[in-house]
C-alpha cells in the first residue's frame, strides 16, 4: 500500500521537515540530520570558507516542495552537506551525530578547519547510524542495553526520568566509544507532555528515529488485599499506559522517514517480561501490566506495518544482578519476601536461593541476552507483533 506523503506533512516545521530530508537523502545508510537553525551565512560563504557544499532553497512553503527539488537533486546529495530553506533555517546531514554537529557548529559559530584526525571513526558495526532510544536507560536493564547498542554502532539517546543519572550514563557511553553520539533527555514515559517532547528533541538533534526500545518499567508485588489501588495504577501507568503514549509519539517520524523512503524500515521494541507470558502469585498488577503490553503489541503491529514499523516484545527472565532484583531496601528479593510469594521463606536470601533453583542454565538473564534480541528484531524484516522469550526456559512458547 503507497503512503501518501501529505499524511503526515501538513505543517511546514522542522520537526516535520527533518525526518523527510532524512528519508529522501543517500548520502549514507542511516544519516543524522541536525537542525542548525537560521544563519547569516550564504552558502558561497559556507563553500568557500569551510569546504562544505550545501543546496539552497529560496522558496517554499510545504514539504513536498523540499521532496520534489531534492528529488531532482538526487544525484548531488551523496555530495552534499546541508540543505539551507530561506525563512526556516539550515539542515545538516552526515553519518554520525558527532560529525553533523561540527558541521554545524562551522555555519553557526566560528569558521574552523575539521582535521579529518578529529572525526569520529565510521567502523563497520551492526547498528551503525541508526538512532536509538531507550526509556528507563539510566540504570539497570536499560542502562546496560544502551551501552550494547552503543558499542554496536547504534547513536543512543537514553531517555530516563532521573536526567541527572541519565546524563552520566550519556557520559560514560561518549567516553566508551571515543565519540559524541549519546544524549540524556528527561523523559517521564507516563506523562503525555514528557514523551512529545523527548521525541521533538530527538528529532531536532537527529532528525529522526530508527529504533525506539521502550524499556522504562517497574514492578511491585502483593496480593488483592496488600495492592493499593494507587499501586496498582502506578504500575500500569508506567508499564503498560507508558508503552503506548512511547510507541503513538515515535511512531509520527518513522511514519515521514517511510512516506519519503519506502525501503526504509523501523523499530519499536518493548523490553517485557517472562510475567508478561503467565501469571505470578501475588504479582496482579506487574503481570497484568505486561499481559496488557503484548496485547499493544500485537495489535499496533498490525496498524503500523504498512509503514514498515516492526514492532516486537522482549520477554526477559531475571536479571538478578540489577538494582530491580538486588536493591537491599526496595529489591524484588524484598518486595518478594513481604508480599509472601515464596512459601516457606524466612528471609529474602530464601526467596534469592528459591529463584535461583528454578534457573535451568544455572544463572539470570543478562543484558546481553536481551540486547541480542533486539538486535534480531532490528536486523530482520519479515516479524512484527512478536513476543520474544528471553528466559533461559522458563517460559516455553507454544
Amino acid at each position: 500500500m503507497k503512503i501518501m506523503k501529505e499524511e503526515f506533512v501538513k505543517e511546514f516545521i522542522p520537526e516535520n521537515v527533518a525526518p523527510a530530508i532524512r528519508g529522501c537523502i543517500s548520502a549514507c545508510k542511516f544519516p543524522i540530520v541536525v537542525f542548525a537553525g537560521e544563519s547569516e551565512a550564504t552558502i558561497e560563504e559556507i563553500e568557500d570558507q569551510t569546504s562544505l557544499k550545501g543546496l539552497y532553497i529560496d522558496r517554499a512553503e510545504s514539504i513536498l516542495e523540499i521532496y520534489e527539488t531534492l528529488s531532482r537533486a538526487r544525484g548531488l546529495i551523496d555530495h552534499v552537506d546541508l540543505l539551507k530553506i530561506e525563512k526556516m533555517g539550515i539542515f545538516v546531514w552526515a553519518e554520525s551525530k558527532e560529525e553533523a554537529d561540527k558541521k554545524a557548529h562551522c555555519i553557526t559559530g566560528h569558521i574552523q578547519y575539521i582535521h579529518p584526525s578529529t572525526v569520529c571513526p565510521v567502523v563497520d558495526k551492526r547498528l551503525e547510524g541508526r538512532i536509538v532510544a531507550v526509556t528507563g536507560g539510566a540504570q539497570g536493564f536499560g542502562m546496560e542495553i544502551a551501552r550494547i547498542l552503543a558499542d554496536n554502532g547504534a547513536q543512543i539517546v537514553i531517555a530516563d526520568i532521573n536526567i541527572a543519572k541519565a546524563e552520566a550514563v550519556a557520559l560514560e557511553i561518549n567516553n566508551s566509544t571515543g565519540c559524541r553520539n549519546a544524549l540524556a533527555v528527561a523523559c517521564d514515559v507516563s506523562k503525555e507532555e514528557s514523551v512529545r517532547k523527548m521525541v521533538n528533541l530527538m528529532i531536532r538533534e537527529y532528525g529522526g528515529i530508527d529504533v525506539m526500545c521502550s524499556n522504562a518499567g517497574i514492578s511491585e508485588a502483593g496480593s488483592l488485599e496488600q495492592l493499593s489501588l494507587e499501586v496498582f495504577r502506578r504500575v500500569t501507568d508506567i508499564n503498560y499506559t507508558g508503552f503506548f503514549i512511547v510507541t503513538k509519539y515515535a511512531s509520527r517520524p518513522m511514519k515521514i522517514q517511510h512516506s519519503f523512503n519506502e525501503e526504509y524500515y523501523a523499530d519499536i521494541i518493548q523490553t517485557n517480561s517472562k510475567a508478561g507470558l503467565k501469571g505470578w502469585l501475588n504479582n496482579s498488577a506487574y503481570c497484568g501490566s505486561k499481559f496488557g503490553g503484548i496485547g499493544l503489541v500485537q495489535s499496533i503491529s498490525r496498524e503500523l506495518v504498512k509503514y514498515r514499523i516492526k514492532v516486537n516484545a522482549v520477554c526477559p527472565g531475571n536479571y538478578y544482578d540489577g538494582p530491580m532484583w538486588g536493591d537491599p531496601e526496595n529489591g524484588l528479593f524484598v518486595k518478594y519476601f513481604k508480599a509472601d510469594k515464596v512459601e516457606g521463606a524466612r528471609n529474602p536470601d530464601d526467596v534469592r536461593k528459591w529463584y535461583f533453583s528454578q534457573e535451568i542454565f544455572e544463572r539470570g538473564c543478562q543484558p546481553l541476552d536481551v540486547a541480542r534480541a533486539m538486535m534480531y528484531c532490528i536486523e530482520q524484516q519479515y516479524e512484527t507483533g512478536q513476543a520474544v522469550p528471553v528466559a533461559g526456559g522458563l517460559e516455553m512458547i507454544h
